[in-house]
């Protein structure tokens, strides 16, 4: 008998349970029907009936883009606009593998041809660690990747979201260094080489090479501050030859 009874006290708990459980489904069923069914602008006042819905950014900033200007439905969680705060600018760089490689978190960047006349000083905040493939203007697939790059908001005034900058990326400096341009130096038997120029002559020095950019190389050893080298020597420069400056031809107006 007892146990007859504490089996029926369970199944009458176990049915009160499930009606609550069904009681509270069929509310929330309830509770979507109605907003359905009703409206923005019939939940709002008065007074607030010249606007649909009020939203609240999520962040304060500046309204870069909305996605659609004319009314139409949305969807909860549908992306309606982009926020952002121009105070608060990255720049995002790709760069080929190879060169990435010599870059470090935290290297110094300057930005050019932005806009302004003068440089922007940045600091290279974030290296991605896996590269992709691009297909450069050549047809040669390059192994790429992205740097984000911080820059102070009192050097860049009127830059914005997805402006086009020139970014030159600082991987090594130095002080009193010597340099040439790179269109002097010339392979000598198996050796860098260069011609000075001494008392209206050629001479051919073997020099050894440091860091380099695309116009410059710094010359380790071999040439002394003040040696005049020959550019673009020929094939009919050789060692003796005789050497005449040419001068600059004036730049033309227009």
């Amino acid at each position: 008998m007892l146990d007859d009874a504490r089996n029926a006290r369970q199944g009458a708990l176990a049915g009160v349970s499930a009606a609550q459980a069904s009681v509270e489904m069929q509310a929330a069923t309830l509770e979507r029907a109605k907003a359905q069914l009703v409206g923005p602008a019939s939940s709002a006042a008065p007074s607030e009936m010249a606007c649909c819905v009020q939203l609240r950014a999520p962040v304060s900033g500046t309204v870069l883009a909305v996605d659609n200007l004319s009314a139409r439905p949305v969807q909860p969680g549908e992306h309606l606009m982009t926020i952002g705060d121009l105070k608060d600018l990255e720049i995002e760089v790709d760069v080929l593998s190879s060169d990435a490689v010599q870059i470090v978190d935290g290297a110094l960047a300057r930005i050019d041809r932005w806009g302004g006349d003068h440089l922007i000083e940045a600091r290279v905040r974030q290296i991605d660690p896996a590269a992709y493939t691009k297909i450069s203007a050549l047809g040669i697939e390059e192994q790429r990747l992205r740097l984000d790059i911080l820059t102070p908001p009192d050097q860049r005034a009127g830059l914005g979201d997805n402006y086009r900058v020139f970014v030159r990326i600082v991987t090594w400096s130095g002080n009193s260094v010597l340099q040439v341009p790179i269109s002097a130096l010339f392979r000598d038997a198996g050796h860098w080489a260069i011609f000075r120029v001494v008392s209206g002559r050629a001479v051919l020095t073997p020099v050894e090479i440091g860091n380099q950019t695309s116009l410059q190389t710094e010359v380790v050893s071999g040439l002394s501050e003040g040696d005049r080298v020959v550019e673009l020597p020929g094939n009919k420069v050789q060692d003796g030859t005789r050497i005449t400056a040419r001068e600059k031809a004036p730049a033309s107006t227009f």
